[in-house]
């Protein structure tokens, strides 16, 4: 009796401890989720008005998930090459590494803000992560 006293004071506080820390981890990831998803919609949102501005549309019209092009047969492969750069420029990346083997003309074709949001946040999180180290 005596040992299952003693054995139930040693892991007993080990539990609380460990309980202690997993309920801080998942707070910790909770905040750090909600902190990557408000950097990502600031990236689509920006780059929905450098869309936007460009095609001279209001924002709303912008759409994340269909073709840059839209509706809009007049949007020309140069204008969508064109966006990219703006956004390249916005962003300081290089899609070249991403787009670079792709037609111009399946780009004008496929591409969506939300293509190009995730592009940009994957290149900002490779760049902290390099700038951590």
């Amino acid at each position: 009796m005596y040992f299952i006293f003693l054995l139930l004071l040693i892991i007993f506080p080990r539990t609380i401890a460990t309980s202690k820390q997993i309920e801080k981890d998942k707070t910790k990831e909770a905040t750090q989720s909600q902190t990557e998803s408000n950097e990502y919609k600031a990236i689509e949102d920006k780059i929905r008005k450098i869309v936007a501005d460009y095609l001279q549309v209001e924002v709303d019209k912008i759409k994340v998930d269909t073709p840059i092009t839209g509706d809009r047969v007049s949007t020309r492969e140069v204008e969508i090459v064109e966006i990219m750069m703006k956004v390249e420029k916005e962003f300081s990346i290089d899609f070249s590494k991403e787009y670079g083997d792709k037609a111009v003309s399946d780009l004008a074709e496929k591409l969506t803000v939300k293509q190009l949001s995730k592009t940009v946040y994957d290149n900002s999180k490779k760049k902290k992560k390099k700038f951590d180290k």
